[in-house]
């Protein structure tokens, strides 16, 4: 899958793939540096210390040529409509994108100003600026301001979870789901997905007067809040709704949860 990887900085890398793919990311933090000395006999030849977070995430994210996750068949096909929430530098995003073609779009949501200036360069230098349409805000149940709690660039949040607590040291503006379905005007949303660092509950509390105009939402998340899955509390809430459970599984450390919101889409 990855073909050449190049340092564009001191502390990012463009990663080429087989396909032609462009994706620049950040390098390896201390824990998945150690984590390519413990896997560095079976880790490609490409890969380093500094790139295995990178090119490994990459590979996991582009199994068979695109993003796969229990959720995917409910993926649009030609000219669907998926909103990306908690995008990072937007590896399913670009999957996304080439999925539903130039006569779809996608919206793709990440609320860390560093991590959205990678995802920017990543939709323009593989071309689908015309189809993916980047925000760098947070998702919430209303539009304000919050602050980013962050300890890396691939840790960040706006709540407070048992796995992340940390200090404050960014504003970022905050938007709800019904603002941004607004702000797009769109009709239908085909697959909503939502990556939020424990936050999902406050994204669908903010997802009211458009609710129905979604067919599916995908939650993925690992996070406990005062010692309750996030992802048990958004099943109740999405169930309370009259939604039905169509994926319902945990892989690895995550917790996937997909809920057909409206079938007559």
């Amino acid at each position: 899958m990855v073909v050449d990887v190049e340092r564009t900085s001191c502390n990012t890398f463009k990663i080429t793939t087989r396909e032609g793919l462009v994706f620049h990311d950040w390098e390896s933090s201390k824990k998945h540096t150690a984590m390519y000395w413990l896997m560095r006999d079976k880790s490609k030849k490409l890969y380093t210390p500094n790139t295995f977070f990178a090119a490994s995430a990459l590979n996991r994210s582009f199994v068979h040529g695109t993003c796969r996750f229990p959720g995917d068949k409910f993926l649009p096909g030609k000219g669907g409509v998926v909103i990306e929430a908690g995008a990072y530098v937007g590896y399913k995003a670009i999957s996304f994108a080439q999925r539903v073609g130039a006569s779809g779009k996608v919206i793709v949501i990440e609320a860390s100003p560093d991590n959205f200036r990678l995802l920017c360069r990543n939709i323009d230098e593989n071309g689908l600026g015309e189809v993916a349409k980047p925000i760098n805000c947070a998702v919430w149940n209303k539009d304000e301001k919050l602050l980013l709690m962050s300890k890396t660039r691939m840790k960040h949040t706006i709540v407070d979870t048992d796995e992340l607590s940390f200090e404050a040291n960014d504003t970022v503006n905050a938007k709800s789901l019904d603002t941004i379905i607004d702000d797009f005007g769109l009709e239908a949303v085909d697959f909503l997905n939502l990556q939020l660092n424990g936050a999902e509950i406050e994204a669908i509390e903010g997802l009211q007067r458009n609710f129905h105009r979604v067919r599916y939402i995908n939650i993925v998340s690992r996070h406990h809040r005062e010692g309750k899955l996030v992802v048990d509390q958004a099943r109740k809430m999405l169930e309370d709704k009259g939604c039905e459970i169509v994926v319902d599984c945990r892989t690895t450390r995550l917790y996937n949860l997909t809920a057909r919101v409206n079938c007559q889409l």
